[in-house]
C-alpha cells in the first residue's frame, strides 16, 4: 500500500526533472564513469557541476533552515578550519618555505570537497526525491564501468591484478566498485518483477568483473556492504522473519553468482583469481600488504612529530622521517618508499592535519555510524531501499580507504554528503510524524507505509 506522496518528501508526483536534478544525476554518474576532461584546463567535469549545483542551493539558502541541517554546516566549517590552520601553521613554521603553489593548490581543493559535501547535503535534504534517482544512476553507471573493465580484460587480456590498464588504474576501478556495487542490491530489491532479472544478472556480470580486477580490498569492501544491507533490511522489517530471509536469499545469490564464476571463467582467469586470493594466506610475505604497513609506520610517525597541526596538507610525500623496514622489504632502502602513497586515506589524513582536521574528520564518521544506521533503518522500513543501500556504500567506501587514499576525489565527500542528508531527511519525517500524531491522534509510523 502507498501513502499519499504528501506523506513522504522522498515520493515525486511529478514526472518531470527539474534541471537541477539533471545536473546533479549527470555529477553523480561522472564520479563513477569519471573518463572525461574539460580540454585543455585538464579540469574534472564535476567542478563545474557542482559549481551550478553550488550556486542553485544557496539561490535558496533561506530554505536550510527549514531543513534543520545547520549542525552539518557548522561542522563542516570546523573542518575547513583545521585545513586552513594546518596549512597557514606549517607556511608560518618554516618562513613559508613550506607553502607555496603546490600547497595553495591543495588547500583549494579541500575547499572544493567541503563545497562538494555541503552542496550534495543542502540538495538531498531540500529535494529528498533525488535520492532514488541518484541510487538509481550509481546503479547504471557502476554497471556500465563494469562493462567497461570487461572491455580491457577481453581486449588487452588484462586479466586480474598488477595488469596495465588503458582508461584508469586497477585500484580505481577497485575503489569505485567497492562504493556502488551495492546499488544494484537496492535496486533489485525495489525493482519491478519483470526488472529483477535484468537487476540480477547486471549484478553477476558487476561481481564477475570485481572477482577479475583482482583487488582484495574490494572484495572483502563490496562483502562487507551487502552483509550490512542484510543486516539493515532484516533490522528494518518489522515481521523479522522475512528481513532474515531476504538477507539469507541475498547472501544465497552471491554464493550461486561467485560459483558460476568459478565454473564458466577461462581458465587463465581462475588461475589468476585463485593465485590472488591465496595471497590473503601469507600476508607477511606479500609486498603490497607490507608497503602499506610501512606508510602507516610513517604516518604515525608524522603524527608523534605533528601531533596538533600535522605536516600539513598535501605533504606527506615531502615529509621525511625514519623507517623500519619489515623483512619481506628488506632488499629496499626507506628512502625509496619516502615519496609513496600513503595507502591509507584516515593515517594520511591525521598526519598531514593533525587533531586539527583529525578531530571533525573523526566526528564526521561516528556521527554517520551512528545516525546514520537509524536513518537507513528507519527509511528501509518505509519500503526506501535504496537507504540500506547507501549506508551499506558508505561502510564499504569506508573499509577500501584503510588501504587506499581516496579521500582526494568528488566521490568520497558525495556520498558524505548523501549520507547527512539522509539523515536530516528521516530527522524531518519523523517530526512531521510526531506533529501528525499530536494534531490528529490516528495518524502512526505504521499507517505510513510506502
Amino acid at each position: 500500500m502507498r501513502a499519499a506522496p504528501g506523506f513522504d518528501p522522498c515520493f515525486r508526483e511529478s514526472k518531470k526533472i527539474p534541471w537541477s536534478a539533471k545536473v546533479f544525476a549527470l555529477a553523480a554518474g561522472y564520479t563513477v564513469l569519471p573518463f572525461l576532461e574539460l580540454p585543455f584546463v585538464g579540469l574534472s567535469l564535476s567542478a563545474i557541476l557542482f559549481y551550478l549545483l553550488f550556486m542553485d542551493v544557496f539561490l535558496k539558502a533561506r530554505r536550510r533552515v527549514d531543513i534543520r541541517a545547520g549542525g552539518w554546516i557548522r561542522l563542516a566549517l570546523w573542518l575547513g578550519a583545521g585545513f586552513f590552520f594546518s596549512a597557514l601553521v606549517n607556511g608560518l613554521s618554516s618562513s613559508g618555505s613550506s607553502f607555496g603553489k603546490t600547497e595553495m593548490i591543495v588547500l583549494i581543493r579541500c575547499t572544493y570537497w567541503l563545497i562538494v559535501f555541503v552542496t550534495t547535503l543542502l540538495f538531498a535534504s531540500l529535494r529528498p526525491w533525488i535520492f532514488p534517482l541518484t541510487a538509481g544512476v550509481f546503479s547504471l553507471s557502476v554497471f556500465l564501468l563494469a562493462l567497461v573493465r570487461l572491455y580491457e580484460a577481453i581486449r588487452y587480456g588484462s586479466y586480474g591484478a598488477w595488469m596495465e590498464l588503458k582508461f584508469m588504474t586497477q585500484n580505481e576501478y577497485a575503489f569505485i566498485f567497492s562504493a556502488n556495487t551495492v546499488f544494484i542490491a537496492g535496486f533489485l530489491m525495489q525493482a519491478e518483477a519483470r526488472k529483477r532479472m535484468l537487476a540480477i544478472l547486471g549484478l553477476g556480470i558487476v561481481l564477475a568483473v570485481v572477482l577479475m580486477n583482482g583487488s582484495r580490498s574490494s572484495w572483502i569492501a563490496i562483502a562487507a556492504s551487502f552483509a550490512v544491507f542484510g543486516w539493515i533490511c532484516a533490522a528494518a522489517d518489522p515481521k523479522k522473519g522475512r528481513g532474515i530471509f531476504k538477507a539469507a536469499l541475498f547472501l544465497v545469490l552471491l554464493g550461486g553468482l561467485m560459483g558460476i564464476f568459478s565454473r564458466a571463467a577461462p581458465q587463465e582467469v581462475r588461475e589468476r583469481f585463485v593465485s590472488r586470493f591465496s595471497t590473503l594466506e601469507s600476508l607477511d610475505q606479500d609486498k603490497s600488504y607490507q608497503i602499506r604497513k610501512v606508510m602507516i609506520q610513517k604516518a604515525i610517525k608524522i603524527m608523534q612529530k605533528h601531533p596538533l597541526w600535522g605536516c600539513g596538507p598535501g605533504r606527506f610525500r615531502f615529509t621525511r622521517v625514519e623507517l623500519e623496514m619489515p623483512r619481506a622489504l628488506r632488499h629496499f632502502s626507506s628512502q625509496k618508499f619516502e615519496s609513496k602513497s600513503s595507502h591509507n586515506a584516515y593515517m594520511q589524513f591525521f598526519a598531514e592535519t593533525g587533531l586539527a582536521g583529525g578531530l571533525p574528520y573523526l566526528t564526521l564518521l561516528v556521527l554517520f555510524l551512528g545516525r546514520g544506521y537509524s536513518a537507513a533503518v528507519f527509511m528501509t522500513r518505509r519500503k526506501h531501499y535504496w537507504a540500506a543501500a547507501l549506508y551499506a556504500s558508505f561502510i564499504a567506501m569506508s573499509i577500501h580507504l584503510w588501504s587506499l587514499a581516496g579521500l582526494t576525489g568528488t566521490m568520497p565527500w558525495l556520498k558524505y554528503g548523501l549520507v547527512a542528508g539522509m539523515i536530516v531527511t528521516s530527522a524531518n519525517i519523523r517530526r512531521f510524524l510526531r506533529t501528525q500524531r499530536s494534531s490528529e491522534g490516528q495518524v502512526t509510523e505504521r499507517a505510513v507505509v510506502l
